[in-house]
């Protein structure tokens, strides 16, 4: 009888997947929207009120490795409940902001908290709870980012064209509460042991003491002195620069001839191509070798790219999207999963923090590169001839990690 009880875990996985269908679906992937009504009814320019999100993120990429550390010293139903108020709070002022540097405030404060309730919370608390099935679970809270803003997008489009866009502020603050904050306040744990539980997976039979498990794998600092963490950096790196493109593909559809339809119908078929491909990943992570399943994706990435590159219809162009937002996985899903399963969970977060950080300065980094080299030639082939270029570095760098992070691990628990 005792078997068939549901893990806790399974409760921690609902939250997170709430929190990412919320926090990235709902409030973050529909800020884009807010542009245009804005501008237009303040007196802003488009480039002006879109600094916000920059803002925002510029902040986020400071507090993040503030946030993994944080979260094992502090109470993490009070770090959520508390940065999440904050962040939804925001989003329900900027309905009252006339000046715009009341927006550069909401997005500097939405920045500070961000990576504690929206952007740490999978890789984190996931990698916490799930010893086995990790791959799973991690695949479809991090698909669910995609629905949400697949099902959010026309309903706050709606709002904005119907009641304005100061009440459709207030409609995503306050949904975005109203569904959060039950499972920040009564769910969300940060670790198995702090209800005397072991992660999903473990036959506590095995298990000789809880400071073993607790304490199993490596710390941050010996992480930092170890190949496959170097290695691991550079897969982000590189793929989050993959991602900072993705902002220029609609800009290269309409150069190439099409019309923005053309090129948003495509940024559609790469939104699409991610749910799939986290969702996909969750199982084959769990599943097929870690080898096996970067080298899939990565050669779809590889494709892809290729494919948007050459391709001269606008159906060649949608697949390619499809297939490049498909790619996007890898980042998104399987390097949390890699990096959780070689340095284990003794000090994950602040381990993967630090390798968000690398991948957001590499996104923010690569956006701006990609206009340079637009600038530069008129055209964004030699960008997108790099992401293909990436998905192999990519390929490579976590192979290689991959297969020597048994003996380097092993080598630190041992010399600790």
């Amino acid at each position: 009888m005792e078997k068939s009880k549901l893990h806790y875990s399974w409760l921690i996985f609902v939250g997170c997947c709430v929190m990412s269908f919320v926090g990235l679906g709902l409030i973050i992937n529909t800020q884009g929207l807010f542009f245009t009504p804005v501008g237009k009814d303040l007196g802003f320019t488009r480039t002006q009120i879109a600094l916000m999100l920059t803002i925002q993120n510029i902040t986020q990429m400071i507090t993040m490795p503030i946030a993994g550390k944080m979260f094992p010293k502090y109470n993490a139903k009070v770090l959520l409940t508390g940065s999440f108020l904050v962040f939804a709070g925001a989003i329900i002022a900027c309905s009252t902001f006339n000046n715009l540097y009341m927006f550069y405030a909401a997005g500097i404060v939405m920045g500070i908290v961000q990576p504690f309730c929206v952007s740490l919370v999978l890789p984190i608390f996931l990698g916490n709870w799930f010893e086995k099935k990790l791959g799973l679970a991690l695949g479809i809270a991090a698909a669910l980012s995609g629905l949400g803003g697949t099902i959010f997008n026309p309903v706050v489009s709606n709002i904005i064209l119907t009641y304005g866009w100061r009440k459709a502020y207030i409609f995503i603050g306050v949904i975005a509460l109203i569904l959060v904050l039950p499972f920040t306040l009564f769910v969300m744990v940060f670790k198995p042991a702090d209800k005397g539980l072991y992660p999903y997976g473990v036959d506590p039979s095995q298990i000789k003491a809880d400071k073993q498990l607790e304490e199993s794998g490596v710390t941050a600092k010996e992480a930092y002195k170890s190949a496959p963490f170097y290695l691991f950096c550079i897969a982000m790196v590189v793929l989050q620069m993959v991602g900072g493109i993705v902002q220029h593909v609609s800009a290269h559809i309409v150069n190439i001839g099409y019309s923005l339809n053309v090129g948003a119908t495509v940024v559609s078929g790469i939104m699409l191509g991610a749910a799939t491909g986290k969702f996909i990943i969750g199982f084959l992570l769990d599943k097929w070798s870690s080898k096996l399943v970067t080298c899939i994706y990565a050669t779809i990435g590889f494709v892809g790219w290729l494919g948007l590159n050459v391709a001269l219809n606008q159906q060649v162009m949608v697949a390619s999207g499809f297939v490049i937002g498909i790619a996007q996985a890898l980042v998104l899903v399987a390097l949390p999963f890699f990096v959780k399963k070689a340095f284990g969970t003794r000090e994950y977060s602040a381990i993967i923090s630090t390798m968000s950080l690398l991948g957001a300065l590499a996104s923010a980094a690569s956006v701006y590169i990609g206009g340079a080299f637009f600038d530069a030639t008129g055209s964004y082939r030699i960008p997108l001839s790099l992401n293909s270029a990436y998905f192999a570095i990519a390929l490579i760098t976590i192979c290689i990690a991959t297969a020597s992070k048994k003996k380097t691990v092993v080598e630190l628990e041992v010399n600790n």
